[in-house]
């Protein structure tokens, strides 16, 4: 699928945003065990937010490396880029934030149906969670907050905020923003459709 616009550079992604619940900056291997005890504290909602058996109960601290090592390669190449979450200490990992552009090979498998006039080449795709422990402050409502105000300033202009389409609680708080579905995302791998919102 071809691309209609540019994909931000590493150059010209912030190393950090502070806010005051929360810090956002590229996710590194270094973070693996924060990282990991954050995923597998919230592996019920991650297997509904991922559509799939991610992470298995199972799931190592290796197998949670090689994930972080694949997601910091991206990130330093500008394939895709990745935070992680952390609290205003900088120690606990609260969730992670992904981006992608709209040729991802995620997508380039997967059946995309417009539910209105927006283009899906002309937008930039993003996922985010929060630990399940987070949900009584909404930090995931702040965190979709923080990053409409904040992307837009290194060069992502257009978002398209993807979820489950049969995850309750992120389809909610995406309406409640104001925003509306823009496509369904049909990935052959994945147990459900997903909702692209904008």
């Amino acid at each position: 699928m071809p691309k209609s616009l540019s994909f931000p550079t590493p150059e010209a992604v912030p190393e950090e945003y502070v806010a005051p619940r929360f810090c956002l900056r590229p996710l590194r291997e270094t973070d693996v065990e924060a990282d990991y005890a954050a995923v597998m504290s919230s592996r019920a909602f991650l297997r509904q937010w991922e559509q799939s058996g991610w992470p298995a109960d199972d799931f190592t601290l290796e197998d949670n490396r090689a994930d972080l090592i694949r997601h910091e390669r991206e990130h330093r190449a500008g394939e895709a880029y990745t935070f992680t979450v952390l609290d205003p200490t900088r120690q606990e990992c609260l969730g992670c934030v992904y981006i992608y552009p709209p040729d991802y090979r995620t997508f380039t498998r997967s059946r995309i149906t417009a539910l209105s006039d927006h283009r899906w080449a002309d937008g930039m795709a993003i996922f985010l969670w929060v630990r399940t422990d987070m949900f009584f402050i909404d930090l995931d409502r702040t965190l979709l907050e923080a990053l409409r105000s904040w992307l837009p300033s290194w060069g992502v202009e257009t978002m398209y905020f993807v979820t489950s389409a049969g995850l309750k609680r992120q389809v909610d708080i995406f309406n409640q923003a104001g925003l509306r579905p823009l496509f369904e995302i049909d990935d052959p791998k994945l147990a459900g459709s997903s909702v692209a919102f904008g």
